[in-house]
């Protein structure tokens, strides 16, 4: 009996804990030198490089210059890309990502 209770434990906390959590990160670009560089965690909202559990928002930067992302390299599969209306989002011949889940809105070329 106390195995089975340690064995459901074990599992309730594994249902729990791998669950999907993703966080939102908004693109805002425009470091000096890399304008256009996904790379850079400095062109995210929380200073870090997106990965498999963002969810991603290209907002529309047109007041701030009209400096959006630009997918040079193979980068991590994302969870989500919201992409506003004005704003876009270039993958280069040289680049490529997965999506785990939707893309919605603006230009995707």
């Amino acid at each position: 009996m106390k195995s089975f209770q340690i064995i459901y434990a074990l599992t309730c906390i594994f249902f729990i804990t791998s669950g999907t959590m993703t966080a939102q990160v908004n693109w805002v670009g425009g470091f000096p030198g890399q304008e256009t560089n996904w790379d850079n965690p400095r062109s995210w909202s929380d200073n870090h490089v997106t990965g498999w559990d963002n969810v991603v928002l290209i907002s529309n930067q047109s007041t701030r210059g009209d400096f959006y992302p630009v997918i040079n390299s193979n980068i991590e599969p994302i969870a989500y890309l919201m992409i506003e209306n004005g704003a876009t989002l270039t993958v280069t011949n040289y680049g490529r990502t997965e999506l785990s889940g939707k893309c919605r809105w603006g230009i995707f070329s």
